[in-house]
């Protein structure tokens, strides 16, 4: 039998998904309201999501 990591059970899911599964949602959304790019990068990091992903992430829902 293989052995599944943690973030298999994310893959084919989008980040919306993947948050609602986590239970992230509604912390993610608070984040973006708050601006807080630390928080919205430690959620995004706890549903297995790339550097890559996280950055455009923030980059589209945070204002420099």
């Amino acid at each position: 039998m293989e052995k599944q990591f943690p973030q298999n059970k994310y893959l084919g899911m989008t980040v919306n998904d993947r948050l609602f599964h986590a239970g992230l949602l509604d912390d993610f959304d608070k984040s973006i309201e708050e601006q807080d790019k630390t928080k919205l990068v430690l959620i995004l990091e706890k549903v297995f999501l790339s550097r890559e992903n996280i950055e455009a992430i923030i980059e589209k829902y945070t204002k420099d």
